[in-house]
């Protein structure tokens, strides 16, 4: 599990800023975590710069990873 996590935390680095390809909205990864069901990696992530609280999610990082994402700002 360990060196699954490090592959997604070089894949998609906290603060970066990744392009939801179908919708146009832009994301901004604030950490990861474990799916409880099948312990999974996955990412939490938020919409960037919507200026108002918005939620948190969480999408398995093989999902996140797969194309429906595009890395935007890896700097943040």
């Amino acid at each position: 599990m360990l060196q699954e996590q490090m592959a997604v935390q070089k894949a998609a680095p906290v603060r970066s800023v990744f392009l939801h390809v179908k919708s146009g909205a832009r994301y901004r990864v604030i950490g990861y975590c474990f799916l409880e069901h099948n312990n999974e990696a996955a990412i939490l992530y938020a919409k960037h710069d919507s200026g108002q609280p918005e939620p948190v999610w969480a999408r398995a990082a093989h999902e996140f990873l797969d194309g429906r994402f595009r890395l935007e700002d890896p700097e943040g």
